[in-house]
């Protein structure tokens, strides 16, 4: 899939412009493309959408093979995760007006050093202490989610 990446969006952007050479409202303007910020954050956003993808299939792995969760008790330790998210989603406008397209970048390092931290509290021996320490590194990750995929308010 990766391979094929660099063509399917040369067929994108070229599908961009002719929808809009006809008059019609393209989802991106093709125009957007072209500004280096744009194209960056977009990089950043789907870069952070991968790691998130991956993260819902691998720590959960990990907390049942080798934490000994069940699947339920599992679910349960992505509460703080769902809180720290649910908190940036609702100061997703204050961020957006104070930071601007700076919190992408926040939110993208607020996730980066999450996972950082989450391995760090998920070396050695499994604990109910170092869970705990993760619970409370879960609400890190969640936040840096949050922020990174949900401003909103730029302007166009």
């Amino acid at each position: 899939m990766p391979l094929l990446a660099p063509a399917t969006a040369a067929l994108l952007i070229r599908h961009l412009r002719c929808y809009a050479a006809a008059g019609r409202s393209p989802l991106i303007r093709p125009g957007l493309l072209r500004r280096r910020g744009f194209t960056v954050g977009l990089a950043t956003v789907m870069a952070g959408n991968l790691s998130v993808a991956e993260f819902f299939v691998i720590y959960p792995y990990w907390l049942q093979r080798t934490a000994g969760l069940t699947a339920f008790e599992a679910g349960v330790c992505f509460l703080p995760l769902s809180a720290g998210f649910l908190t940036a989603a609702s100061l997703s406008d204050r961020f957006t007006a104070r930071l601007g397209t700076r919190t992408i970048a926040l939110g993208a390092a607020l996730l980066s050093l999450g996972y950082l931290l989450l391995a760090a509290a998920s070396s050695g021996s499994v604990s109910g202490a170092r869970l705990a320490v993760q619970a409370a590194v879960l609400l890190v990750v969640g936040f840096g989610i949050g922020t990174l995929l949900t401003p909103r308010g730029y302007p166009p």
